[in-house]
């Protein structure tokens, strides 16, 4: 009918096709079933069966289909927001930055949200701000610069991290302390790709998480 078309879309409808094609062609003993070599040739007008629906055409609208819903299933799964609320532009696919090309250019900014009253955290602060927009030192795992995550509260902003500036050496056990809300775990999230940066800057092994190919690197 005309609705055909659109239900051939759905591989359920097709395999409910098939399934009933095979069941007629073996139904009694005398039905000789149905073998590859007649996958198509079985399915006439004269048999009332419209050739464009026989089950060797459903193979072939089965593999095109499998693929076209796998791109699919790639494409909203970047586009629509994760469980964290992320989600890419829909013209991702075809940035260069998503296929690994160009090297990302990312301006380190010294800003205070939030002085710290801390002499420590001071002193490491301050110690790092004179690495501002220097190359990655290759002594260290982890370089934070001035990381900011930023959420809408309210109709307001709410700094869930606030421009921290320090450094991770390698081999060293490295843990972040503060009460609950301090921003730890945003933190991490910035640092394994499940949250990207509002702004600022942090560099894992050399590669930066605030753009998209820096973070595929690191995550390699």
């Amino acid at each position: 009918g005309a609705l055909s078309p659109l239900f051939s879309l759905l591989p359920p409808s097709m395999l409910i096709k098939a399934i009933a094609d095979m069941g007629a062609l073996s139904f009694s003993t005398k039905d000789q079933g149905l073998r590859f070599a007649n996958a198509y040739a079985y399915c006439t007008l004269e048999n009332t069966c419209d050739p464009a629906y026989s089950i060797g055409t459903f193979w072939v609208a089965w593999l095109v289909e499998y693929i076209l819903y796998s791109i699919l299933a790639l494409y909203f799964e970047n586009v629509l927001p994760d469980a964290m609320g992320v989600r890419k532009a829909p013209w991702y696919f075809v940035t260069a930055s998503y296929w690994g090309v160009g090297s990302p250019n990312v301006i380190d900014k010294v800003e205070v949200l939030e002085a710290s009253t801390d002499e420590d955290v001071i002193a490491e602060e301050q110690a790092n701000h004179q690495r501002a927009n220097q190359p990655f030192d290759e002594s260290l795992a982890i370089e934070i610069r001035g990381l900011r995550q930023t959420f809408s509260r309210g109709g307001k902003a709410f700094h869930a991290v606030k421009d921290p500036w320090f450094a991770v050496g390698k081999k060293q056990l490295f843990c972040l302390l503060g009460p609950n809300g301090a921003g730890k775990t945003t933190t991490i999230n910035m640092l394994t790709g499940f949250l990207p940066p509002s702004q600022g800057n942090a560099l894992v092994l050399g590669h930066t998480v605030a753009h998209s190919s820096g973070m595929n690197q690191i995550k390699r």
